[in-house]
Order: structure tokens, then C-alpha cells, then sequence
């Protein structure tokens, strides 16, 4: 009889999370907001909407210590999901009025700003972590923030 041994790399499923196998909410509570709006909601698109939010939570996790070993797509979660990439920024789009990239984009930069904030780590650095060109990654932050992640910096120092 063989055991049932969990991979290392065994996807993340939100909708299995108890206390001892969710991350840590650290810093990512802007997203707690967005959830908390619709707990109450049964909806069909509530519910993925929730399993979105938390593989997202957990991916992000994963790309501000290090652990990705890549960024992933809308495709990725829709997948895990097990729904296609239309149907999760369809829904998401109908219930929230914003797009599954606006969440992931707005996840990024936040732990752009809290490895900037750290100052452990060189700019091009916390861009490569983040999968993103040293240069992109400028272009990026400097969109979201009007600043360029050095500037950034140095504005927490003063």
C-alpha cells in the first residue's frame, strides 16, 4: 500500500486553508478589505473572488521572501482555480469593478514598497525577486508611485 506524501511543490488550494497551513497575513491586509466586503456574499463569483484573493495573498508571499520561482500569470491562477482566464477576470470584474490584474499589480507594488522599506536589499535585487528587468521595474513603480523605487527609498530615510 503506498502513502500519499504531499510534493514539496503541491499547489496552494484556498479553499483547503486551515489555521496551520495559511501564511501569514504580515503586511498584505490591504487585500483583507477587498474580501471582507463580500463575506457574506454566497455568490458563485464571491467564492472565487475569495479563492483568488488568497492565492494571490500566497503568492505574493512567496515572491517577497523568495520562494517563486517565477511570477505568475492571470493564466496560472485561473488554472489552479480551475476556470479559464476569461471566466476569473469576468467575474472578478462584474462583482469588484476592477481587473484580476489590478489586484496582482496593486499586490506587487506593495511588496515593492516593503522591500524598498527594509533596506536590505539592493533596488535591482528586490527587481529580480520580483521577476521583474532592473529597468521595467523603474518604469513600474514609477507609474504606480510617480517616484523611482531609489527615490522612494530615500524618502523613508528622511
Amino acid at each position: 500500500m503506498q502513502s500519499a506524501v504531499q510534493s514539496p511543490n503541491a499547489l496552494f488550494r484556498p479553499w483547503e486553508a486551515t489555521e496551520a497551513n495559511l501564511m501569514p497575513a504580515g503586511s498584505l491586509n490591504w487585500l483583507e478589505g477587498e474580501t471582507s466586503r463580500l463575506m457574506d456574499g454566497q455568490s458563485q463569483g464571491a467564492k472565487l473572488f475569495r479563492r483568488y484573493i488568497e492565492l494571490l495573498r500566497h503568492h505574493l508571499q512567496d515572491l517577497k521572501v523568495g520562494k517563486a520561482d517565477r511570477c505568475f500569470e492571470i493564466e496560472d491562477f485561473a488554472s489552479i482555480l480551475c476556470v479559464s482566464a476569461g471566466h476569473l477576470s469576468n467575474s472578478l470584474h462584474q462583482i469588484m469593478g476592477r481587473s484580476t490584474c489590478s489586484f496582482y499589480e496593486e499586490g506587487l507594488l506593495q511588496v515593492a514598497k516593503e522591500l524598498l522599506a527594509e533596506g536590505t536589499l539592493p533596488v535591482g535585487q528586490i527587481a529580480r525577486q520580483l521577476h521583474y528587468d532592473p529597468s521595467n521595474f523603474g518604469k513600474f513603480f514609477k507609474s504606480y508611485m510617480g517616484i523611482t523605487p531609489g527615490s522612494y527609498r530615500r524618502s523613508l530615510l528622511l
